[in-house]
């Protein structure tokens, strides 16, 4: 049992980090309300701004107790508060336990987060501020930087679901097998690889159909052992898709990726138009240093 935190922001798209178990956080400009689990990892728990309301209104009138696990607390009171890792939904006790609103259950990795926070960012450019204005226009430049790491590196560092197309499965013979590279780095799983058949019947492939290795930095998909790849395939553009997540979690990204992104991001906050007026005129371009950090990563 802990007592319940309640943390808030007013920052569009803000989330923290961590949040520690059994800690509440409520971002008002997205009207969500976050949960963390057992791993101190926050878990959307409602998007509904009516609900919440109400659900703020009960837990600041009045202490309550939360609980995170698979199982049901025993002996809880009125008003104790479980948020039930099985389903990921937050309930809470009157006579029994119920449903404090339904929400889907967040596939692990789509909602990543950005591998650089605003604080890290704050704490980089050495200043302080709670202005949501400038916080908002923070958000953006990681963004921007962010992309323009993954775009250098070919590699994405946010988790995220893809789907990548393909005109056909690739070619092979009895003593070569070719497989199926995905893009965006290293693949956490993949979700379903579905194709067209000649008469453009859908099709999902088995998962004991494929394996997934990976090679040089990437995912590659090839047929199963003593398999092959499927012939009765449509010959149209797109035929052939594959979902799956890819991307690397936000504590597991590369200091060295990290520290590019706040250069880049710290130029941008310095540098507000593309051009610097002085003397001369000079257009803005992505920091070398930046480059010469992400460099060893990129993909080739």
């Amino acid at each position: 049992m802990s007592q319940v935190q309640l943390n808030r922001s007013g920052v569009v798209g803000h989330v923290p980090a961590t949040l520690l178990s059994g800690a509440m956080f409520y971002n008002s400009a997205d009207a969500k309300l976050y949960i963390g689990d057992i791993s101190n990892t926050p878990t959307l728990v409602s998007d509904n701004p009516l609900v919440i309301a109400a659900q703020i209104a009960t837990l600041q009138a009045e202490s309550r107790e939360t609980t995170v696990s698979e199982t049901a607390p025993t002996a809880a009171l009125q008003g104790d508060l479980w948020f039930d890792l099985s389903t990921s939904q937050l309930k809470f006790y009157t006579t029994e336990w119920v449903q404090a609103n339904t929400v889907p259950t967040p596939i692990q990795g789509i909602l990543g987060e950005y591998p650089v926070t605003t604080d890290d960012f704050l704490s980089h450019i050495v200043y302080s501020t709670t202005d949501v204005a400038e916080l908002n226009q923070m958000t953006i430049m990681i963004e921007a930087a962010t992309n323009f790491a993954e775009r250098y590196t070919g590699r994405m560092f946010i988790s995220r679901s893809v789907t990548q197309f393909f005109d056909r499965f690739p070619p092979s013979t009895k003593s070569t097998k070719l497989p199926i590279i995905l893009k965006g780095g290293i693949s956490g799983s993949v979700t379903s690889i579905d194709y067209l058949d000649s008469l453009f019947a859908s099709h999902t492939l088995p998962a004991d159909k494929y394996r997934v290795l990976e090679r040089n930095g990437r995912t590659q998909i090839y047929p199963a052992l003593g398999k092959e790849w499927p012939v009765d395939v449509a010959n149209e553009v797109d035929s052939l898709s594959v979902t799956y997540i890819v991307g690397t979690a936000a504590p597991a990204v590369p200091g060295a990726i990290k520290m590019a992104i706040l250069l880049i991001a710290a130029s941008m906050w310095e540098n507000r138009e593309n051009e610097i007026v002085g003397n001369n005129i000079k257009a803005l371009k992505p920091v070398i240093a930046a480059k010469d950090l992400l460099h060893p990563y990129k993909l080739r």
